[in-house]
């Protein structure tokens, strides 16, 4: 913006846009502008207002859930939820189960609560208000007053202010929970069990282990109830420590007289987040799976009908497995390496969720069954089946879900990724309303890379396999070209570029790089991709005119661009011209040149007999680094060589 119209970016110029997108888009849209504001000119983070912005409409426009996840990651992104976003939470909840017919009443309100003190979210009249209000217009205003006053005893503090938990909060966090549970014994003259139990809540507030939960019901002489220990192993898991949260859960298992959703959701989600991660092995879903069967055994179906409300004024989350615990389940499910023993496991959780009244026409639930149904699948048609089956209940993430998986299936030996199948799946996407973009082509064109891997030059069979990939390569790139409905970004060019470079082919990548120089849409990446190319095609004349056209432009390389260059004179025989680089230009360019640049030069100098003159010329030029060099490369198959040397 400033390199083109002059004009400095500014918090307000943000603002206009964040209004923009919410007012004319759809607030997923608003809420992926949200996370890339950081990235952006001007490194602004979001502020409350523009989540304000973007979750207003959201209460017409997307679901309840999509609310809920967007306000638990604002802290991840620098903005902590206040009143305002509390009661765009209440009427998006409202509002959903209003749409679906779900009968409103204190039980139903009290996952909500839960969600607000998870979120430290204080008390305000605003929302005492506003849930008053909503029972009122349905003619519940007997019941609005029982939540309103439920909010009141678990939001407002009755110690005077609330200074007086938050300085509890405060010395826990700087000086340790000893120190605030003696502060609380030392200064506050009322010590009734309702007291101590709000201290406890206070002290454990930004807790995360269980030692800590210990010691403040100790020093407190209060009970721990299940909202104590929900909180600590949220803390926890937030930490993504699934040790301590699993140690945690087990104390509390003893603790506790029922186990409820709130206390095994966070270890469910935190299992999600590592497996998501790597491959999920049997070991995280099957702590999953024992969570859940926790939980069932302490609040099974039949329990939900004749389920008593809480006592004592507190709302808890449900009792009961919840469909975000199910869905998170089937997520697990949707990455196994174990299909003849999960698969039943799957149908057996739809059933379940039939019997807790849930509904099974879900995104996530039809991608596991897809999943795992492909994985049990002979051919592709058969997996196509399977697909076709439940497509009609795929979401945007679901559909992202199916499109790896199958992607990533082989049937057979040297399987290429049916194109035709993808993309009709793709399409399948478009009617239903679903934005295609990028990573529908990241998707693919990740496989292809991760295919191109195993070629083995020469060989008939993979030469044959080789031109299957150049194929769909191809196929994708010419869809890509013709695809009106986005522009691609760097990345997925960069993608692009870098794939034909794993299939040997710089003539296709080449063409790639000219389209994304000429129109100004490259990025440091492409260009270390590129030259990779060019060296390992031994290609060092459309390298160097690469780097001569970017020079001329007056293109900031980064430290692995002039790396990647290095590497690319090396490859091609130019070892002279490298060691110039390395002395001469990097310098002039205001780069240092790291270990990392001179292990490669001294990589291919060690193949050309060279390595003793390398290394008396990098002790003559760059003498901080040299002993650097000596003691990284020392523990390599030449370390004897320059010991002898030094």
């Amino acid at each position: 913006m400033e390199s083109v119209f002059g004009i400095r970016p500014t918090l307000e110029i943000y603002t206009t846009i964040v209004e923009s997108l919410a007012e004319k888009a759809h607030p997923r849209v608003g809420l992926n502008f949200l996370a890339k504001m950081p990235t952006l000119p001007g490194s602004f983070v979001p502020t409350i207002g523009h989540f304000i912005a973007v979750l207003e409409p959201a209460i017409e426009k997307a679901s309840f859930t999509f609310v809920r996840d967007a306000v638990a990651n604002m802290h991840r992104l620098g903005c902590r939820p206040n009143a305002d976003i509390a009661n765009i939470v209440i009427r998006a909840f409202w509002r959903t189960s209003e749409v679906e017919g779900q009968k409103l009443s204190l039980e139903t309100l009290g996952p909500i609560l839960d969600l607000m003190e998870s979120w430290k979210i204080p008390y305000n009249t605003s929302t005492s208000g506003l849930i008053a209000s909503l029972f009122d217009k349905v003619g519940l205003g007997a019941s609005g007053q029982k939540v309103r006053s439920i909010y009141e005893q678990r939001f407002k503090e009755t110690n005077g202010s609330d200074m007086w938990g938050s300085k509890f909060a405060r010395i826990a966090r700087t000086s340790g929970v000893k120190e605030a549970c003696d502060f609380f014994n030392q200064s506050s003259s009322n010590k009734d069990e309702r007291t101590r139990s709000q201290a406890l809540r206070h002290v454990l507030r930004d807790s995360h282990t269980l030692s800590d939960i210990e010691l403040a019901s100790k020093e407190l002489k209060a009970p721990l109830d299940v909202r104590h220990w929900t909180n600590v192993i949220s803390n926890t898991c937030r930490r993504d420590d699934i040790h301590e949260a699993l140690r945690i859960y087990e104390a509390a298992k003893s603790s506790v007289f029922h186990i409820d959703a709130g206390l095994v959701a966070p270890i469910i989600r935190l299992l999600w987040r590592k497996a998501s991660q790597q491959k999920a092995s049997d070991e995280s879903i099957d702590q999953a799976l024992s969570l859940y069967h926790d939980l069932v055994a302490s609040c099974p179906p039949e329990a939900i009908q004749t389920q008593e409300p809480p006592t004592k004024g507190f709302l808890r989350s449900s009792r009961g497995p919840d469909a975000n615990i199910f869905h998170t389940l089937f997520r697990l499910l949707s990455r196994n390496q174990n299909p003849d023993k999960y698969f039943p496991i799957g149908i057996q959780l739809v059933q379940e969720m039939q019997a807790y009244k849930l509904p099974t026409k879900a995104s996530p639930v039809a991608a596991a069954l897809i999943c795992m149904g492909m994985q049990q699948s002979a051919t592709a048609d058969d997996a196509l089946n399977i697909y076709r089956r439940y497509r009609e209940f795929l979401d945007e993430d679901g559909y992202g879900v199916v499109l790896r998986f199958f992607c990533k299936t082989e049937f057979g030996p040297n399987y290429v990724p049916a194109i035709r199948d993808y993309f009709g799946m793709v399409r399948d996407m478009q009617r239903a309303g679903i934005e295609v973009t990028s990573k529908v082509y990241t998707i693919i064109l990740t496989q292809i890379g991760y295919l191109a891997t195993r070629l083995e030059r020469g060989d008939d069979q993979e030469g044959d396999f080789a031109r299957e990939l150049l194929s769909i390569t191809r196929r994708t790139h010419d869809i890509l070209s013709l695809d009106a409905s986005f522009s691609p970004d760097p990345m997925l060019m960069s993608q692009l570029l870098n794939t034909y470079q794993r299939l040997g082919r710089l003539g296709d990548a080449y063409r790639v790089w000219e389209l994304m120089y000429l129109t100004g849409n490259y990025n440091p990446v492409t260009v270390s991709n590129i030259l990779d190319g060019c060296g390992h095609a031994g290609d060092l004349h459309t390298a160097s005119s690469i780097w001569r056209k970017l020079t001329r432009d007056g293109f900031t390389f980064d430290l692995n661009n002039w790396n990647a260059w290095v590497e690319c004179l090396c490859r091609c025989g130019h070892l002279d011209t490298a060691r110039k680089v390395i002395v001469d230009d990097m310098p002039r360019a205001g780069k240092k040149p790291t270990v990392e640049t001179l292990q490669v030069l001294l990589s291919f100098a060690r193949s050309q007999k060279m390595e003793r003159e390398v290394l008396a010329q990098i002790q003559a030029n760059l003498p901080l680094l040299y002993p650097r060099v000596i003691a990284a490369t020392s523990n390599g198959s030449s370390s004897s060589k320059m010991k002898s040397i030094d």
